[in-house]
């Protein structure tokens, strides 16, 4: 029997959706589905430049944390504007960068996400008229400074809901259908 290394055969393919043609191919498959499934406001969720760049750094087998500094944030951020342009004919209204930190373990000693630091997202979310947000553990930042909140777990128990220009909720897998119907009333 003779084995043979595929490894460059699997990085080939694994690069083609990377590359420029296939990127276009990607960008009209994507807006054609996001056009298909289009709601009166549409929003956008990616994970904040932090976040990003951290999880890439684990993917790749880097654990190590300690060495991303704020302003890397910055720099994430300026390929993640570059990314965005392929959207910019979608009708999204907000764009929420997602910097938890709790949902995954590895992201523990992360630093901070700071809003005020993503210029280049902010700059690009701007130009397409779109809103940008940033959603933490416990909160829900917006850049022009009015701030949300996130709907803690314990209020589809306890029925507590926090106050914010908007606000963002979760529902639990196990939550009973009548109870979240009770609760997103509640909301309204």
């Amino acid at each position: 029997m003779i084995k043979r290394d595929c490894t460059k055969e699997i990085g080939e393919r694994l690069a083609q959706p990377f590359r420029n043609r296939a990127q276009g191919r990607f960008r009209k498959i994507a807006i054609a589905i996001m056009k298909s499934v289009q709601q009166a406001q549409e929003r956008c969720g990616v994970p904040a430049p932090l976040r990003w760049l951290a999880l890439a750094q684990t993917v790749a087998g880097n654990s190590d944390l300690t060495a991303i500094e704020p302003d890397h944030g910055e720099s994430a951020s300026m390929y993640l504007a570059d990314w965005l342009r392929r959207f910019e004919q979608l009708p999204v209204t907000l764009l929420l960068l997602d910097g938890r930190r709790h949902d995954h373990p590895a992201l523990s000693g992360l630093v901070t996400e700071d809003l005020a630091a993503y210029t280049p997202v902010a700059n690009a979310v701007e130009h397409y008229l779109w809103g940008l947000a940033l959603r933490t553990d416990d909160a829900l930042d917006f850049h022009d400074g009015d701030p949300g909140a996130v709907v803690p777990l314990s209020f589809w128990t306890d029925g507590v809901a926090p106050h914010g220009r908007a606000l963002f909720a979760e529902v639990p897998a196990d939550a009973e259908p009548e109870l979240v119907l009770a609760r997103l009333a509640q909301l309204s």
